[in-house]
């Protein structure tokens, strides 16, 4: 037998104010509430409070084998970046860049990203031999390289005011930044010897011969067999200067014997 809505209604009105019925209520609430706090706030900062952080140190300046222990010795991890980058401070092979930076404070066994020096940028002095003054001064510059003071000097072949050579010499490893003099022809042949060009003779004859000249000789062997197979082996592969150029007596000629 159903009991009309009014009388259900009534005796739900009486149950409710029974005190058990307020207790059960209250603790209900209360502890769907203490559920809620410790889920969205206490477990998470709890969590923070005890996970392993610590201070990310700085390996920026070290040499590769040591920035990977100290950051090992810290649990950390590393990753090199594939391709370094050029420094004029810090020494090629050693730590440039790093990321998390130091003094970062970070979870236990993160991975810090490290990019290598590659050193200072070298290039290779370019042959600017037979070219104009403005020639060659715009392709030391464009090569990031300084144009130091001429040098005057005298060639059998070269005219007057082009290029004789550069000193150092092409082909010479420098540093971006580095000075570069041009040896230009002025016509000054007194008190000088043109330098015989000694190619292909073998090394001790084009050295008794520069010598008898008043040159001084510094010989090397090269470490790759020339591609022109005319060179016979203990011949001269090469000489700086070259050939023809009107030197004073002393000066060094490089000779550089094909092995």
């Amino acid at each position: 037998m159903r009991l009309p809505a009014a009388s259900l209604l009534a005796k739900l009105g009486a149950l409710a104010r029974r005190p058990w019925c307020f207790a059960f209520l209250f603790w209900a609430v209360a502890l769907v509430a203490a559920y809620l706090v410790a889920d969205l706030v206490a477990m998470p900062l709890v969590a923070r409070k005890f996970a392993f952080r610590q201070t990310v140190p700085e390996v920026v300046g070290m040499e590769r084998a040591e920035a990977e222990k100290r950051l090992a010795d810290e649990h950390l991890g590393f990753r090199w970046a594939k391709e370094g980058r050029y420094s004029p401070d810090v020494p090629a092979g050693h730590v440039l860049l790093q990321i998390p930076g130091p003094g970062r404070e970070v979870k236990r066994g993160r991975t810090v990203f490290l990019t290598p020096s590659k050193g200072v940028r070298e290039v290779a002095v370019p042959n600017l031999r037979g070219q104009s003054q403005r020639q060659a001064s715009l392709s030391i510059q464009r090569l990031g390289l300084v144009r130091g003071p001429d040098v005057p000097g005298g060639h059998v072949s070269i005219p007057y005011n082009v290029i004789i050579r550069t000193i150092p010499g092409s082909g010479e490893l420098v540093r971006v930044g580095d000075t570069v003099s041009l040896v230009v022809s002025r016509g000054m042949t007194a008190g000088r010897t043109v330098l015989p060009d000694v190619r292909k003779l073998p090394m001790d004859v084009a050295a008794a011969k520069l010598d008898s000249l008043g040159f001084a000789v510094a010989k090397e062997l090269s470490g790759t067999p020339p591609k022109d197979t005319s060179f016979a082996p203990g011949s001269v592969l090469e000489q700086r200067p070259m050939g023809g150029e009107y030197l004073p007596a002393g000066d060094t000629i490089h000779l550089v014997g094909a092995p």
